[in-house]
């Protein structure tokens, strides 16, 4: 029996799979293959007709629009027939016109394997983590071969990619945790360098990080790793690290440095204000800078074929 396999992390990419491990590919035409992504991303409920028909079709006139979706769903469905011709029960349909992909079908989807063991183990209790899940999120963390979707610039696919890349940074956060309590001071400093591989900002990753090298005996890595900090804040923002991250500096360059040294796990309290303030003054920098590199690139689509978006 063939089993439907679907990457939706980097490029999409579908194929057939049996049990000899012979792989046959399914190729889509795009608005076949943006439906199919779509329903999968939203495999927990049906879709009205009219929702995608706005979706997909939102500029066409609605008859034409109608008839667009009509014979993308027919192509979808000989898509997803099996190797043999049998019937796939991958869609489903409702006499309302509502369309959804079957959960329940033979099929396997990065995507779903991912969230469901990291939400699993970002909603666990930080010592209820046991070892099995933490490999268990080891392999769903590999599924991240890149950001979902990419060459996808839909509102929706941009959302989901967000979404997932969050999700992704907080199960990291979360094993990063889980390996230091441990005492494996290697796995977390690895799971910081990741964190830091999607997001460079995030200054209480670099913080972290500093302390992991101190407590490691790597003291010149944990002033490295300020510079590193101070620069991309400088590039980015133009603005220095917060007096936290100064003073966790100054405090491993004067000596020995425990893992647990100015960890920031107390309240905030009125003396830390400024800088939290200073936190919420590089987010909002950040969110408006990404706005804006949406936006061109919005533009920049719309210029080639005004079609897409």
């Amino acid at each position: 029996m063939s089993l439907l396999h679907i990457r939706l992390f980097g490029q999409f990419a579908a194929s057939w799979r049996d049990r000899s491990a012979t792989v046959q590919e399914i190729h889509l035409p795009r608005s076949t293959q943006s439906l199919l992504v779509y329903l999968l991303l939203n495999r927990r409920q049906l879709v009205s007709r009219e929702v995608l028909v706005d979706l997909f079709w939102g500029n066409s006139p609605p008859e034409q629009a109608r008839s667009c979706l009509s014979t993308t769903i027919w192509r979808l469905r000989r898509s997803l027939q099996t190797p043999g011709g049998a019937g796939s029960g991958y869609l489903l349909s409702t006499p309302e016109g509502e369309v959804g992909f079957n959960p329940a079908s033979e099929h396997w989807l990065d995507v779903a394997v991912f969230e469901g063991v990291l939400t699993r183990l970002c909603t666990q209790e930080e010592d209820e983590v046991t070892p099995a899940l933490a490999r268990e999120a080891e392999a769903a963390l590999a599924l991240y071969t890149g950001d979902l979707l990419e060459g996808y610039y839909a509102d929706w696919a941009l959302r989901e990619r967000e979404r997932l890349r969050l999700l992704y940074i907080r199960g990291l956060r979360r094993l990063m945790g889980w390996y230091k309590e441990a005492g494996n001071l290697e796995a977390s400093i690895l799971c910081g360098q990741r964190i830091l591989e999607k997001d460079l900002l995030r200054e209480e990753i670099h913080r972290e990080l500093m302390r992991l090298y101190a407590a490691n005996g790597q003291r010149a890595q944990a002033v490295r790793q300020y510079q590193i900090c101070r620069q991309a804040l400088q590039r980015e923002l133009e603005m220095e690290p917060m007096e936290e991250t100064r003073r966790l500096y100054h405090a491993i360059r004067q000596g020995p440095v425990s893992v647990w040294t100015m960890a920031g796990s107390r309240p905030a309290e009125p003396a830390q204000l400024d800088d939290l303030l200073q936190n919420l003054q590089q987010v909002q920098h950040q969110f408006q800078e990404a706005n804006q590199r949406l936006e061109a690139v919005i533009q920049a689509i719309r210029a080639l074929d005004p079609r897409v978006l």
